[in-house]
Formats: structure tokens, sequence, C-alpha cells
């Protein structure tokens, strides 16, 4: 399976996961996890597809479109991810969301990790690393990702267990 391919295919779980993560906010459900894993899933995807470029050489093809996608999704992950996590890591969430969040803490880290994953990912690329580099870099990313995505989901069960919801 090709790097585009498994772009799409985690565009493809994590548009639906992302749109029923936000309307669980409105809904009952685990809404945070849900959330972060579709946008998680949904982005690293979309970044994911033109990364590609061509499959025939071992390095992937460096194209203008390419290098765009790569600064969106380091863009996108820098202007809500990091201010998200780092105020929720110190302990602040909006006083509304507040019981929703508990622990705030856990889930900064969470989302901060969940950060982590874009520059460890895009970094490399956008540098013009060579493919020795750049994917040993990207697995860190998705086991980055994947252990912000499990601290998530530990946290919304702390929540749901001791009754903070």
């Amino acid at each position: 399976m090709s790097e585009r391919q498994v772009g799409r295919v985690m565009t493809a779980i994590g548009t639906p996961l992302t749109l029923v993560g936000a309307a669980m906010y409105f809904l009952p459900g685990p809404d945070f996890p849900v959330l972060i894993i579709g946008l998680a899933l949904l982005i690293t995807g979309l970044v994911m597809q033109p990364a590609a470029g061509s499959t025939t050489g071992p390095v992937p093809e460096r194209t203008p479109m390419t290098m765009a996608w790569q600064w969106i999704g380091l863009t996108v992950f820098s202007l809500t991810l990091l201010p998200a996590g780092l105020a929720m890591a110190a302990g602040w969430a909006p006083a509304r969301w507040r019981t929703r969040l508990t622990p705030v803490r856990a889930r900064g880290g969470a989302l901060l990790a969940l950060y982590a994953a874009a520059p460890l990912n895009a970094i490399p690329r956008l540098a013009g690393a060579s493919a020795a580099v750049s994917l040993p870099l990207s697995a860190a990313a998705g086991i980055v990702a994947v252990a912000g995505c499990l601290a998530a989901a530990l946290a919304s069960l702390k929540t749901v267990r001791y009754g903070a919801r």
C-alpha cells in the first residue's frame, strides 16, 4: 500500500470521526477523544496524500503543491493544537467547558503529543531530508500521535469514571 493510499484511508476515516466528535459536543457521547482522533487522522491523511509524490523513486518528489500541503498542515496544527494544548497543560480551560474537559492538564498533554506529530512529519519533508531521515521521523510522529490519542481516551475515561461530567 502506498503512502498516498494510506493518506486516502486516513482521510476517509478521519472526516466522519471529526464530524461525529463535533456533534457529540451537543449530543451525549465521548466528544473530546473522538474529535481529536478524527482531526488527527483527517489532517495527517490530507498531508500524506500530496506528500507521497512519485511512488516510482525512493525519495518522494517535492512539488510546490506538496510543499503547500505540508505548510498548511503545520500551520493548522500550530494555530490550533499548540495554543490549546499549552493552555490546558497549564491548567486553564474556558469556564463553561471546564467540567467537560476534566482532567484539564492530562488533556492538554494529549493535545501537545498530537501537536508534536505535525513538526516530526512535516519539517524533515520541508527541509528536503532524504527518505532515510523523513520516513523514521514520520513513523515516530505516528507513534506520538497514537500516544496522544490514548492519553486523551484515558483522560476521558477518568472523567466518566469519577463523575466529573
